[in-house]
């Protein structure tokens, strides 16, 4: 039977290796309070579970506030800007409507090769092609084309 500071420790390494896995840079904090408190365990700083587990989420939660911003900043590269995680959508470009959409109701669109959530301000239906007029983080906002 493995000693508890060793479960902290394999808790910790697991969840330092899913944050490759799941976006958003959260539970790589979770993993380093986990660390920490197998550490702390393994060094009888902390012996109760109740004790272990009040260190683990206070650490968790303090790397978290304090460190996110930063370190986010550093393995990223650069400040990450939500705005710029699609910059790369095409406004203007024409987009078959794979699913109706209402003003009330969103539905979906093809573009480049993948279904995207869209809405618009006028009712669309099925198989018409519009444009992309926006975008609202992963949503397009659409319009049907113009006539001349």
């Amino acid at each position: 039977m493995l000693q508890p500071y060793l479960y902290w420790i394999i808790m910790g390494i697991i969840l330092l290796i899913m944050e490759f896995f799941i976006p958003g840079f959260i539970i790589f904090f979770f993993g380093i309070g986990a660390i920490v408190t197998g550490v702390l365990a393994y060094l009888h700083i902390v012996n109760s579970f109740s004790v272990q587990l009040f260190v683990f989420l206070c650490t968790s939660i303090l790397t978290l506030i304090l460190l996110r911003k930063t370190l986010k900043t550093t393995f990223l590269g650069k400040n990450f800007d939500k705005s710029e995680k699609y910059s790369n959508i095409e406004i203007g470009r024409e987009v078959e409507v794979v699913n109706n959409i209402s003003p009330h109701k969103p539905g979906t669109v093809k573009y480049q090769g993948s279904l995207w959530s869209a809405k618009s301000e006028t009712e669309l239906k099925k198989g018409e092609i519009v444009k992309i007029k926006d975008y609202d983080g992963i949503t397009l906002i659409v319009e049907k084309i113009k006539e001349d």
